[in-house]
């Protein structure tokens, strides 16, 4: 999988800077390409202090990024529950996946 930068960094007057990605990968024996679109913001951690930077990632059309053919019921269930619009930490996306595809 390849990530590349889609457009211009952002930089926001209060200590963030954003810019969009389109992650990509091709197709392989039982996996079709496709590709994934989000937008990367580091912004200042307000409660850490110093200049410690929080990532995370936005994602307009998350909930879609999970829709399956075939799913099980309770699969099906746990979709249901996320959210259209993602704005969380890489680790809160990494633990949301592990869950789904435990199901």
């Amino acid at each position: 999988m390849t990530d590349r930068s889609t457009g211009q960094m952002t930089q926001g007057t209060t200590g963030w800077v954003s810019q969009n990605f389109l992650a990509c990968w091709p197709a392989t024996i039982g996996r079709p390409s496709g590709d994934y679109g989000y937008i990367d913001i580091l912004m200042k951690d307000i409660n850490g202090g110093g200049d410690e930077r929080v990532r995370l990632i936005m994602d307009m059309d998350f909930r879609s990024q999970f829709e399956l053919a075939r799913p099980t019921s309770t699969y099906s269930e746990l979709t249901v529950s996320l959210q259209s619009i993602f704005v969380r930490s890489e680790e809160k996306l990494m633990e949301i996946m592990f869950g789904l595809l435990s199901k």
